[in-house]
């Protein structure tokens, strides 16, 4: 097997974002309701006019929408609701939305916000189904307490998304590396071997974030396995790469290294750190050009250990 190659995650992440992107041209285009027109002083040359429909107007899905009322503009990502008035300027960088004399909107409480990604908490839920899996792998398994906002109409953050034909759809969060392994020469399916594989399959992103053909490129994996299976692993997360730094999580070293994937012009971003006989890995998939250092560490610094008893 050549460990070189993108793993196959990619090409599922690049169509669930295609599917993103359509979520949220229709989620951002929906007009506001206002009762009268607003006006603005944003210094001509700045921005553009939203796009009116009679009394209603909107920022088309790539923009950030800036509102008279509160003074301030919303990145498309925003976790939180819009301001139930229309926008009265919309900008293609926050930087001239500030340069309009416009402020950004504050983030939400208990979110963070990470180079332009918001992080909101995890459900109850995905914690109960960690522990679960701990007890079934029995080893701790790496619980995200942090992950990006989902995409317009897109659920939560929960294990059971699938990772292309080789992983299934799994709500467990336990996948079986050898599910569709084959010995074509001795007519045996070798014997199971279970790691934890979360997967994240788009979330929401800043315009920056647009990829090849304005395709939205972004996609999540963590997973832990023991150490003796690491390379099975490497059909879900690249194992070559060039390593960029080195970062502690939980108090144990842990590396980040950068794998491009050049036909699909997208790069992983995976961090990586072992504790005993375990590897851990987070991994971010994005365009080329987006360094996702910071939020890959950000997810790391926030996942939860759940033990296996």
């Amino acid at each position: 097997m050549d460990l070189s190659k993108p793993s196959p995650w990619v090409a599922r992440l690049a169509v669930l974002g295609v599917v993103a992107v359509a979520w949220a041209a229709l989620w951002l285009s929906r007009p506001a309701v206002h009762t009268a027109r607003h006006r603005t002083t944003t210094p001509p040359g700045l921005g553009t006019a939203p796009i009116a429909t009679g009394a209603r107007s909107f920022c088309p899905a790539w923009a950030y929408g800036a509102y008279a009322l509160t003074g301030t503009f919303v990145p498309p990502n925003y976790p939180g609701l819009p301001p139930s008035e229309s926008p009265v300027r919309c900008f293609p960088s926050p930087r001239e939305a500030v340069r309009a004399g416009f402020r950004p909107a504050e983030t939400p409480p208990g979110d963070l916000v990470v180079d332009g990604v918001y992080l909101v908490p995890t459900s109850v839920s995905l914690g109960a189904t960690c522990a679960r899996a701990a007890v079934r792998l029995g080893y701790a398994v790496p619980c995200p307490g942090m992950l990006p906002n989902p995409p317009p109409f897109g659920s939560r953050p929960h294990c059971g998304e699938p990772l292309g034909f080789l992983f299934p759809q799994n709500g467990a969060c336990v996948a079986n590396l050898n599910e569709f392994a084959y010995d074509p020469y001795s007519g045996t399916v070798p014997a199971p071997k279970y790691a934890f594989v979360f997967g994240q399959g788009a979330f929401a992103t800043p315009p920056s974030w647009i990829g090849p053909a304005s395709i939205v490129s972004a996609g999540i994996v963590i997973l832990a396995v023991p150490h003796s299976a690491e390379r099975d692993v490497r059909l879900i997360v690249c194992s070559s790469g060039t390593a960029i730094s080195t970062v502690v999580v939980d108090s144990h070293a842990a590396t980040i290294r950068h794998c491009h994937n050049g036909p699909n012009d997208t790069t992983e971003t995976v961090l990586s750190w072992k504790q005993g006989r375990i590897v851990y890995e987070v991994a971010i998939l994005g365009p080329d050009g987006v360094d996702a250092a910071s939020l890959v560490e950000a997810i790391a610094s926030h996942i939860e250990l759940i033990p296996a008893s």
